[in-house]
């Protein structure tokens, strides 16, 4: 793998673990379902970046390759996170 894509996955590995961390602060302030729905999310992402991170440091994301399975998972799961992020920074 070139060393632009190996950056560009290491990259992209930080910024998703920085998303997960903050989705985890945001949970300790929340209750219920909304907690462990956020949590939950966090986890799974969490599982998808590890897989990614992993065919990344194998060289096997390239362009014919991606985005594979893990990667559209990781973003789905990244987007819940968003999303319940947004609900809490909203009043109400």
């Amino acid at each position: 793998m070139c060393t632009l894509k190996k950056k560009l996955c290491v990259l992209g590995e930080d910024a998703t673990r920085m998303i997960i961390a903050e989705g985890r602060k945001v949970a300790e302030g929340m209750e219920g379902p909304k907690k462990a729905d956020l949590l939950r999310n966090c986890d799974e992402a969490e599982i998808l970046c590890n897989q990614l991170a992993d065919l990344c440091k194998r060289g096997m994301v390239s362009t014919q390759c991606y985005p594979s399975t893990a990667a559209i998972n990781c973003v789905f799961n990244l987007t819940k996170i968003f999303n319940l992020l947004n609900m809490k920074a909203v009043p109400g």
